[in-house]
């Protein structure tokens, strides 16, 4: 399977978007690459804390940390979203908003919002069980 940029970057900008109306903040105000990093440093949150509220509803992100960061690397003040791997396995636009909304969602809300979404969405893509 070829790999499109156009498909890449129209994900991203499905995330950005979504992102943006939550009021969430990125780094560099968006992307023009697979990578969005959204910076936290305003938030009561962590990264390590985010990266483990994603993770217990089946999104894997990476904590980061941001230019002037305060906080020390094993904690963060930011976090990484890869979208290569949507793009791979070619998810629909509607899926990627959705789970865009979950993440956003789990941000704002500061809590584990639905543990059942995304593994639903990524089940028939038979990368999970």
């Amino acid at each position: 399977m070829q790999l499109h940029t156009d498909n890449i970057l129209k994900i991203s900008q499905v995330f950005i978007k979504i992102l943006k109306e939550h009021n969430l903040k990125l780094y560099t105000d968006g992307t023009d690459s697979h990578l969005i990093l959204i910076d936290l440093k305003e938030m009561n949150l962590t990264g390590k804390d985010y990266e483990d509220l994603l993770l217990e509803q089946h999104i894997l992100v990476n904590r980061n940390q941001m230019p002037n960061d305060t906080r020390k690397a094993s904690l963060a003040s930011g976090i990484r979203i890869g979208i290569l791997t949507l793009a791979t396995l070619n998810m629909s636009e509607e899926e990627c908003r959705q789970i865009a909304s979950l993440i956003a969602s789990t941000i704002t809300q500061k809590k584990v919002i639905d543990i059942f979404l995304a593994k639903e969405i990524i089940k028939k893509y038979k990368i999970i069980q």
